[in-house]
């Protein structure tokens, strides 16, 4: 079974098709190739339903090796390695890992541990006053945040 952390991967088969909330979206399959989860396997959706995250889920294609223009064709998916960032989630009251980031070898973070989700929300819960005490000038372009930001 697979656990949280970053494995090395190859894609090996992707499908188009919907979500339960009739978005579309694309599951691709990897296995691990690598390591001790070696020959494990596990499913990426990368969704379509916002510019960005298509354009994130297409830059996910292209660094599994996908190198048409056509997303009718997926021919070279699975041409490159990648590493996959494996996060746990309780999803409808179960605990499952789930495929956070695609990334391109040696393209996502190093660090020597990783914070699991308890350690993430009580080291935010720490931070809170600092958070918000340090407000963004604007906000990135693009993005849909409340009006009542500093702008300043």
């Amino acid at each position: 079974m697979l656990k949280a952390g970053v494995v090395r991967a190859r894609a090996i088969d992707g499908e188009f098709g919907f979500s339960s909330k009739n978005t579309e979206q694309v599951a691709v399959r990897f296995q691990v190739t690598e390591g001790p989860q070696s020959g494990e396997t596990i499913t990426w959706y990368g969704f379509f339903n916002t510019p960005d995250n298509a354009r994130r889920a297409v830059e996910s294609l292209r660094r599994a090796g996908w190198q048409g223009d056509d997303l009718a064709d997926l021919r070279g998916l699975g041409d490159a390695e990648v590493e996959l960032v494996l996060a746990e989630e309780t999803y409808e009251g179960r605990a499952r890992v789930r495929v956070q980031w695609v990334n391109e070898l040696g393209g996502g973070p190093t660090l020597s541990r990783r914070m699991d989700e308890g350690q993430r929300r009580a080291f935010a819960q720490r931070m809170k006053g600092i958070v918000t005490s340090v407000k963004p000038k604007a906000p990135p372009a693009g993005r849909g945040y409340p009006d009542d930001w500093d702008k300043a």
